[in-house]
């Protein structure tokens, strides 16, 4: 059997990368709510999660 299983990131990168996007999203909320407008934030975030 010639299987290898694909590499992953970094355990410390994965974390830091999920709780940086959280915030993002927090603070694209707060924006949106303040201005009634889509956020810079969520303009950033919305290649990285698809849409």
């Amino acid at each position: 059997m010639n299987h290898s299983s694909p590499r992953w990131e970094r355990e410390p990168l994965r974390f830091a990368g999920a709780n940086l996007g959280l915030a993002a999203m927090s603070i694209a909320d707060a924006e949106k709510r303040m201005t009634g407008r889509r956020s810079l934030a969520a303009r950033v975030m919305a290649p990285l999660v698809g849409r």
